[in-house]
């Protein structure tokens, strides 16, 4: 359906409290007018935009000819970065899902230092302006600093990894029942993030946790933080304990897929599980072997995609046919977006990020 511009100042959103299953794709001039008036919009509205904007990258992509005013990464990354003050949380997680996808699925390797100080040149005012943690603030307010401290660990702000490792050293502390200082959200973050950096002395205390602990919920959160470790023995280590048949067949599977799924492990945990696939598969059941298939589909190079259709062609996994092509497909579309878009973003960023990219 094809709309006329407006002839008011007032924006057009043609999706009202985004509510409709469909897309739109705005013009430049709509999405100009959109964007400065993004406050007017309701969350709903404002999450909803964002996942057009986003959703028509890939479809654009596979288009040829490509065309020349459609949507590229940096008119997106421009309409995110000027979310960064937006008040609901559900919304700024939408942001920080949309800049982590970028930085998983477009960013060169030669790149990642400049789009890392482009967002903690953006987001660590945000964070400060906010103060410190505590469990009384509301909790729209708890939510917003956790994304926030989610969004510069990732980007390798030293500020908020040192805060996450004081905060994680509260909380881990011998003998210590909880740590009050700052709101559970927010404590949980700096933990997963500590977790990212930590040695083999944090790992062997997590681990022993998921054994030792009686509260089943404390267990699983220790057996997840295990798969966010990124140190290379500490990722075999995880892999070798998911394998053991000391972790549940039920568990075991969402440690070898978040290490899939993470692009600092993906490289490793790949080459694992190819190469120890008759431990992997004594681990899966009818419904979790789908899971690792899955896992798989944030691979974004031709080399690797031809690497999970052929592994996967001679080691059938049950009931996951349909997965496996859903998870080509994906990779083929990451492929696709990242030829096209990866360009244009190193020229991007060559223009804007920060000078000295300081941590």
């Amino acid at each position: 359906v094809a709309l006329p511009l407006p002839s008011t100042a007032v924006p057009l959103f043609a999706n009202a409290a985004g509510r409709g299953y469909y897309r739109v794709a705005y013009t430049a001039q709509q999405n100009a007018a959109l964007a400065a008036a993004i406050g007017q919009l309701l969350p709903a509205e404002r999450i909803c935009l964002v996942g057009d904007r986003w959703a028509l990258l890939a479809t654009q992509a596979a288009v040829q000819p490509r065309d020349a005013t459609a949507d590229s990464v940096t008119d997106v990354l421009e309409l995110l970065l000027a979310m960064r003050n937006d008040p609901s949380p559900e919304v700024l997680d939408t942001v920080a899902s949309r800049l982590r996808a970028i930085d998983d699925q477009i960013v060169s390797s030669q790149d990642r230092d400049r789009y890392h100080a482009v967002l903690r040149a953006a987001f660590r005012p945000v964070f400060a302006a906010l103060g410190p943690s505590s469990p009384r603030d509301p909790f729209d307010r708890q939510m917003l600093r956790t994304h926030l401290l989610e969004l510069l660990g990732e980007a390798q702000d030293a500020d908020a990894l040192a805060e996450a490792q004081t905060v994680a050293a509260h909380v881990l502390a011998p003998r210590r029942r909880a740590y009050t200082g700052v709101d559970p959200m927010f404590a949980d973050a700096a933990v997963a993030l500590a977790a990212e950096h930590g040695d083999a002395a944090l790992y062997d205390r997590m681990q022993a946790l998921t054994q030792a602990v009686a509260d089943p919920d404390l267990q699983s959160d220790a057996l997840r933080l295990l798969a966010r470790f990124q140190s290379p023995l500490l990722v075999i280590r995880t892999l070798d304990y998911a394998v053991s048949g000391q972790v549940k067949n039920q568990d075991s599977w969402s440690l070898i897929a978040e290490l899939l799924r993470n692009r600092q492990t993906s490289a490793l945990a790949w080459e694992y599980v190819q190469q120890h696939w008759p431990q992997v598969k004594a681990q899966l059941t009818t419904n979790s072997g789908g899971h690792i298939v899955a896992a798989t589909g944030g691979f974004c190079t031709p080399q690797l995609r031809d690497e999970v259709a052929d592994f996967f062609a001679s080691h059938p996994v049950e009931a996951a046919d349909r997965t496996l092509a859903l998870t080509l497909e994906s990779i083929d579309s990451c492929i696709r977006v990242r030829a096209v878009q990866q360009p244009q973003l190193h020229a991007w960023l060559l223009l804007h990020a920060p000078s000295g990219l300081s941590q």
